[in-house]
């Protein structure tokens, strides 16, 4: 969901920006165990997939983070195995 909504939007996005759109996709299938609140990472557990999914994505080379909080398409992506979004699509 976040590359998609990465590729509609290739100048980048802000983390907020990002969670928050992802989160309207998605907002009818998050169970309540998505919804769950993780006190030691002071976030939903779909945001906490969502952020370790996009680490793994940087990873791989396929987005960049230029600066805190930011992220975009890498702009020569990589042909690196493709990632799934542990939150449901």
């Amino acid at each position: 969901m976040a590359l998609t909504i990465l590729r509609d939007t290739p100048t980048g996005l802000p983390l907020s920006e990002l969670t928050a759109r992802v989160e309207n996709e998605l907002t009818s299938s998050l169970t309540p165990e998505d919804r769950r609140w993780m006190p030691n990472h002071g976030k939903p557990r779909w945001e906490y997939t969502l952020a370790w999914a996009l680490t793994t994505l940087k990873k791989e080379g396929r987005l960049d983070n230029p600066r805190r909080g930011f992220w975009r398409l890498a702009s020569t992506p990589v042909d690196a195995p493709r990632t799934e979004l542990a939150v449901r699509q």
